[in-house]
């Protein structure tokens, strides 16, 4: 580690100059996890080369790709940071690309085809997925919300609170049958409400207009 206090003759706030020399354990691309945002990043270099990200990322929490290695390989690694012992708050990791392809293709075979419809008060997701004795789960990006009914293979099942509030449902092994349904809760109730209220006004109105007849016809025969 370099203490610098400018940089080509310009005050820099990110004094310490530390060096990483790491060497890859994976085939694939390596990622620097900064989790404390006190790492400057517009002049890290790799290898030598910059890897400046496309968006000023300086002095916040980030994850930069440093680039792609194969197992072996040196990587070295030099950045700035506000603080001297840097080096033990970043993390460097490498993606198995292989064994990560082999997953998105999975998820891809198991993904479910959604066909839409909606109307003023619902919306219906309709689809199909294959389950096995293993994945007997659906997990879903919907937030999990009381106006959420499922249906599998036309039976109602409850759906489940996943991942910091997103949505699940229970499948089966074999070919699944997805149905989705989205009620507006309390919105048939406060349509009918709206509906009472209009009823009430409209009848209130009447009034006025034949209280105010009377009274103009009482004036005509005064005169």
């Amino acid at each position: 580690m370099r203490v610098v206090h400018t940089v080509k003759g310009v005050p820099t706030k990110y004094i310490y100059h530390h060096v990483l020399h790491l060497t890859a354990r994976a085939n694939g691309p390596m990622y620097l996890w900064a989790q404390n945002g006190k790492t400057k990043y517009s002049t890290m270099r790799v290898n030598g080369k910059f890897v400046t990200p496309n968006t000023n990322a300086n002095g916040e929490s980030a994850l930069i790709k440093l680039g792609t290695f194969k197992t072996g390989d040196t990587v070295k690694v030099r950045f700035g940071a506000r603080y001297p012992i840097a080096m033990y708050g970043v993390r460097v990791m490498s993606l198995r690309q292989a064994q990560f392809d082999q997953a998105m293709a999975s998820v891809k075979r198991q993904a479910l085809t959604v066909r839409t419809v909606a109307s003023r008060f619902q919306t219906q997701l309709s689809g199909q997925v294959q389950g096995t004795a293993k994945k007997n789960w659906l997990y879903l990006s919907l937030a999990n919300d009381s106006g959420w009914q499922a249906w599998v293979n036309g039976k109602r099942v409850s759906t489940k609170r996943v991942l910091y509030g997103l949505t699940a449902i229970p499948i089966v092994a074999g070919n699944n049958q997805v149905k989705l349904v989205y009620r507006v809760p309390g919105g048939r109730t406060g349509v009918s409400l709206s509906l009472v209220g209009l009823l009430g006004f409209v009848g209130v109105a009447e009034s006025w207009r034949r209280q105010d007849g009377h009274r103009n016809q009482g004036k005509q025969r005064v005169k």
